[in-house]
């Protein structure tokens, strides 16, 4: 609050209490001016609430967001890996087809788990949505992985359209 607000908010504070006290207005002026002020003093304490309400749901949808792009760095590094048997290249941990399958089954079980605990259910429906492309194939890919691999991207798809709409979803 700059000085100039506060000066006059304590000129009409004490232009309040100076008339409240004066014996120049009746009972009901006296009544309709402590209603007035409630009033004021009640809009003030709902657009303070409000307000404070409006940041820490920020702060909460920054949160959530930041969990999101966790889980989505995980699953990118999941893509990754899945190219990496192609180019022969050496796994941290010399990992086949079937360990693959098995760390996206688990990622795909902890998003799950968080968005069934922590979200709205809205947000776990948005990101089961099967739009019904996964019969695709990826020709430079072992065939043993194609359907994990497609069942990956949209669920990385549905991750980042959750995230374009915190509002909706968070």
């Amino acid at each position: 609050m700059n000085r100039r607000k506060g000066a006059v908010r304590l000129v009409l504070v004490y232009s309040f209490l100076r008339h409240l006290i004066s014996s120049e207005y009746g009972v009901f002026d006296r009544c309709v001016e402590i209603g007035v002020l409630l009033f004021v003093g009640y809009e003030v304490v709902v657009a303070f609430l409000e307000r404070r309400k409006t940041k820490q749901r920020g702060k909460e949808i920054v949160l959530r967001l930041e969990a999101i792009r966790k889980f989505i760095r995980g699953g990118h590094g999941l893509l990754h890996d899945a190219h990496a048997f192609v180019e022969q290249r050496t796994l941290p941990h010399f990992l086949t087809s079937a360990d693959w399958i098995d760390m996206v089954w688990k990622w795909n079980a902890e998003i799950q788990r968080l968005l069934t605990d922590s979200y709205p259910p809205q947000t776990l429906e948005a990101y089961m949505y099967d739009s019904g492309t996964r019969d695709r194939s990826y020709p430079e890919l072992p065939p043993a992985i194609w359907p994990q691999y497609s069942h990956l991207q949209l669920r990385l798809k549905n991750l980042q359209n959750i995230m374009e709409k915190p509002e909706v979803y968070l």
